[in-house]
């Protein structure tokens, strides 16, 4: 039976790009990608951009986890692939081969049970393997992922497109989970560099973490005293150097170029942070906090429209306004306006007999080792293990959103 909890994560090392959200996305956004909490499309400082809302974790120095946008079609800059371990073995390295090999899953049929589906397998290989490579409060669910084809409308996630393996995933994002050779029983509930990854170990070892520093523009990896650890915690947080100057101490800074390019924290004189990417710059939100964000291009007249080959073009409110795209044809949907979603969504991407309530109704669960999620409002079905991994499992952000995942 899976349970439906929250992902353990004692500190985030690395931090999320401001990337679009899905609410505009729908649940959060991408940036680390991933990844992982808040993320912006535009720029910080003109107060209109769109925040996904997402939960921002605890940051090994405060800030939301994640890591680099990445390039596009390509494996990062430079970023570890992991060993060849299979999953759930012991003694399994970071990334190892979870999903390796192409897993094809059966068309299905739209809401109307009877017109089939073709599935982009490509798209729900790379989007199952974005989610469950790092389960940790991800910037948007699998179905989000697959049905705006988001990975595609987003320079900095295009490099996970062709995904197969959790090591593909992060050779991509220089991140990942760490297994028990980072993270032995006798590491468990601490956070150190080992060569220039942060790691962060949970108390029992259950989703522990790395990241990249050198992968995430970041110089080398530190260690400094966690001023804010509370009984039981780990005394020692783990982070990325920058090569920036700075004095002090002082929270979301952005570095000094023209276009500033990293986002950091100075902890007694030492900046630690990441670079924002090669799509991406620094700036400062409404509140004086700096934050990464995405580069978009600019739009005159706020709405979405639906092109004649299923291109979702919505043009977000800011200052100014700016374009993205969802490719709803890539993915055999159909593109629909619609009436506004508990986010002011009104893009839809919609398989055959499908309405929009059908997407925002979707719940991803799981059935064993089964994971369920929608494609375009429809329901597909796949097992975990033909990705290489042990089993499926449920769980909730702390901004509440509900997803499934695949996990070791």
């Amino acid at each position: 039976m899976s349970q439906n909890h929250s992902p353990k994560r004692p500190f985030t090392v690395g931090r999320a790009l401001a990337l679009l959200p899905f609410s505009l996305l729908a649940i959060a956004g991408c940036a680390q990608i991933i990844g992982l909490d808040s993320y912006t499309v535009g720029g910080g400082g003109s107060g209109g951009t769109v925040s996904s809302g997402g939960s921002s974790g605890s940051g090994s120095s405060g800030r939301p986890g994640g890591g680099e946008a990445g390039t596009p079609e390509a494996a990062g800059t430079g970023g570890s692939s992991g060993n060849s371990s299979m999953a759930g073995t012991t003694g399994m390295g970071e990334g190892g081969e979870a999903g390796a090999g192409v897993v094809t899953i059966p068309p299905v049929v739209g809401c109307d049970g009877k017109t089939e589906l073709v599935l982009n397998q490509n798209v729900m290989q790379s989007c199952i393997l974005r989610v469950s490579c790092d389960p940790f409060n991800p910037v948007r669910s699998i179905s989000q992922c697959v049905t705006n084809n988001t990975q595609d409308a987003f320079n900095g996630e295009r490099c996970n497109l062709k995904a197969k393996t959790c090591a593909d995933y992060e050779a991509c994002e220089h991140k990942g989970i760490a297994q028990d050779d980072l993270c032995p029983q006798s590491k468990w509930n601490t956070n150190f560099c080992s060569g220039n990854k942060a790691v962060s170990c949970s108390s029992d070892g259950t989703f522990s973490s790395w990241v990249d520093c050198i992968g995430q523009g970041g110089t080398a990896c530190g260690t400094y005293p966690d001023p804010n650890a509370l009984p039981g915690d780990p005394p020692v947080l783990a982070d990325c150097k920058v090569a920036e100057t700075c004095t002090g101490d002082q929270d979301y800074v952005c570095s000094a170029e023209a276009t500033p390019l990293y986002e950091y924290d100075c902890v007694a004189g030492q900046a630690y942070g990441f670079k924002c990417g090669d799509f991406a710059y620094c700036d400062t939100d409404s509140s004086g906090a700096a934050g990464c964000y995405l580069s978009a291009a600019t739009c005159s007249t706020v709405g979405t429209t639906c092109t004649a080959d299923n291109v979702a073009k919505v043009c977000a409110a800011g200052t100014p306004p700016f374009e993205y795209d969802y490719d709803c044809g890539s993915v055999g949907l159909k593109c629909q306006v619609g009436a506004p979603n508990a986010d002011g969504d009104t893009n839809y991407c919609l398989a055959p007999g499908c309405k929009p309530a059908d997407v925002n109704n979707c719940q991803e669960f799981c059935d064993g080792t089964k994971l369920n999620f929608c494609y375009g409002g429809a329901q597909v079905a796949t097992d975990c293990t033909d990705y290489g991994f042990a089993n499926c499992d449920t769980f909730t952000t702390p901004s509440g959103l509900a997803y499934a995942a695949c996990i070791y």
